[in-house]
Formats: structure tokens, C-alpha cells, sequence
């Protein structure tokens, strides 16, 4: 008995053809349902990208993969924003005493009298790096 590949190779040796053209052939599908699906998405989620609205597309059973969404984004001039970076800053409602402040109140009377230091991390590809300033 033969194999699927060793029946598609003879039938097409025998009719002439490639094999490449004995599968089935990807159709360009109606897209009516996709840039109305697209407009109304990027109105409700106006920051979302094609990433996003590719899945929420499959949330509404559109089997569609991410490269129609980027290219009707693109042809409609749709754009996800970004929101505005927050700063990112240090924690200061974490459980730990805050230290006091030994200088307050103090008058510097001679050179060398009050030293200071400022611990500095800095994050490098493989770690942090602490400084000490």
C-alpha cells in the first residue's frame, strides 16, 4: 500500500504537475469582517498595538495569525500609543526603619569634620553594579 506522499508523487509524475500544486492554496479571505472587527477593537483599546488586537481577535473566533492585523493597521493609520513611562523610583513604604539623620543639627566647624556617602546600583546586562559615592 502507499504512503499519502508516495500517492500524491505518482499521481502528479502521471498527470505532469508539481507536487506543490496538488495542496490546498492559501485564498485571500474577505476582510470586511477584519477591519470592522479592527475598528471597532482600536476604538475600545486605543493603546493596543497588533499584538494585542491579533488576540483579541482569536478571542473572537477569528483565525487569524498577527500579519493582517500589522498590515491594516498600517493601511488605516492606526497606531497603538504608548502611555507615558512612569519614573521609576525607590519604595518608600517598605517595612524596613528608616535611618536618622546624625548631621541634623550639627555645625561643621573644621575640614573633615562630616563625610557623607551615597550607595548607587546601576543595572548592567548580567547583574547590578554598587557604587559607592
Amino acid at each position: 500500500m502507499l504512503s499519502h506522499q508516495d500517492a500524491v508523487r505518482h499521481v502528479c509524475r502521471v498527470l505532469g504537475d508539481a507536487r506543490s500544486h496538488s495542496y490546498d492554496q492559501a485564498h485571500p479571505g474577505d476582510e470586511t469582517t477584519l477591519n470592522a472587527a479592527l475598528a471597532r477593537l482600536a476604538g475600545q483599546w486605543p493603546t493596543d498595538g497588533y499584538r494585542r488586537i491579533t488576540a483579541l481577535w482569536r478571542r473572537e473566533d477569528l483565525q487569524v495569525n498577527h500579519q493582517p492585523g500589522a498590515r491594516l493597521m498600517r493601511i488605516m493609520g492606526l497606531q497603538g500609543h504608548r502611555p507615558a513611562p512612569r519614573p521609576r523610583t525607590t519604595c518608600r513604604h517598605h517595612v524596613y526603619p528608616r535611618d536618622q539623620n546624625l548631621v541634623q543639627g550639627l555645625t561643621v566647624v573644621r575640614p573633615d569634620h562630616v563625610w557623607g556617602a551615597e550607595i548607587t546600583s546601576i543595572r548592567v546586562p548580567q547583574a547590578f553594579v554598587y557604587l559607592a559615592v
